[in-house]
């Protein structure tokens, strides 16, 4: 997500000169501001991503961790547009997914060491 995220805003700034869409041109700013949510979002779906694989290893199901996933994205895509656009509220919604990501990989790391094979 991050390197097509990159790809895809390096040719936006990069031709924004020669084929203007906005009506000012992009700034420093808006560069950094586009790179920070690109990193945020990144972060983002890989801690979505742990406790719905805790959910499904809990439950020994698939399913329930594709439910687990489908009701953390809904909630994520409920906050990340009020976060768009100030800094401070995108670190917030990350840090509201990290402190759970960082219990359930706990978890797993527990789990899984003390798994029999």
């Amino acid at each position: 997500m991050f390197v097509s995220g990159l790809a895809v805003q390096g040719v936006f700034f990069g031709t924004a000169a020669l084929f203007p869409i906005c009506a000012a041109p992009p700034t420093a700013g808006d560069l950094g501001l586009a790179l920070l949510a690109l990193a945020c979002c990144s972060l983002l779906a890989g801690l979505t991503a742990v406790p719905a694989v805790w959910v499904g290893l809990r439950r020994r199901s698939g399913a329930a961790a594709v439910v687990a996933s489908v009701v953390l994205v809904c909630l994520l895509c409920q906050l990340l547009p009020l976060a768009y656009g100030r800094p401070a509220l995108l670190a917030g919604c990350l840090f509201f997914f990290a402190v759970p990501a960082a219990l359930a990989a706990a978890d797993l790391i527990h789990t899984i060491e003390s798994m029999e094979v």
